[in-house]
């Protein structure tokens, strides 16, 4: 809803009840009335009203791509219609919507490439690459799946920059260790075994079957296959 963004101060009345144990959640509160009472301040503001400029120019675009463009590119489903969210369920097609490693992988190799234009070494494409990645999770909100995809990310990018496949995986396993411990639920979720696997296959198998397939194709488009 307008107004609660990340960063903002809101006040909720309801009922709260306890949730069955085993459950992840303690308590849910089933709000009667939500409220602002302050709104966000700072960087969280600058990414709300970007987020807010660019979903209103969407929907500007003819439909049904105008409800569907917020999602794709910032995780916003709010334009997305009912009948058109069941539609993409029935086809599979419901987790473009969500913010995903694909959507980190865009931006991390558009600032590679705008880097590497400019004449910036491996180093400065990483730093430069993992500002954008930062502003990106706040932009989008760092919810749990932004989040793991966003450490996988700055994963692929430390192997990048130390030019070592093992390490990176060293790296990989080391994070994916660090996040279960700050939050044990995920190891029974689907998708964050699916991100470490495939940011795993992008470390170790990447380059192996991209010099394979430079004997048909240009190199940078091997690696991007």
């Amino acid at each position: 809803a307008d107004g609660f963004d990340l960063g903002a101060t809101v006040r909720v009345v309801g009922e709260a009840a306890a949730t069955d144990p085993g459950e992840r959640a303690a308590l849910v509160v089933f709000a009667s009335t939500a409220s602002v009472d302050v709104p966000a301040q700072g960087v969280f503001a600058v990414a709300a009203d970007l987020r807010s400029s660019f979903i209103d120019r969407a929907l500007k675009l003819p439909e049904p791509g105008a409800g569907l463009l917020p999602g794709l590119a910032v995780g916003d489903t709010r334009a997305v219609s009912a009948e058109l969210t069941d539609q993409m369920k029935a086809s599979g097609l419901s987790h473009l919507t969500a913010v995903s490693g694909a959507n980190c992988a865009i931006v991390v190799g558009a600032m590679f490439w705008l880097t590497a234009l400019c004449g910036g070494g491996r180093r400065t494409r990483v730093i430069v690459a993992a500002v954008a990645l930062s502003g990106f999770v706040v932009l989008v909100t760092p919810e749990p799946s932004v989040i793991r995809a966003g450490v996988m990310a700055g994963v692929a990018m430390m192997a990048v920059m130390l030019g070592r496949p093992s390490a990176g995986a060293g790296l990989l396993a080391l994070s994916a260790a660090g996040i279960l411990l700050v939050d044990p639920w995920l190891a029974a979720n689907a998708g964050f075994a699916l991100s470490v696997a495939a940011s795993g296959a992008l470390i170790l198998l990447a380059p192996h079957l991209a010099r394979g397939m430079r004997r048909w194709l240009p190199a940078s488009l091997a690696l991007a296959i």
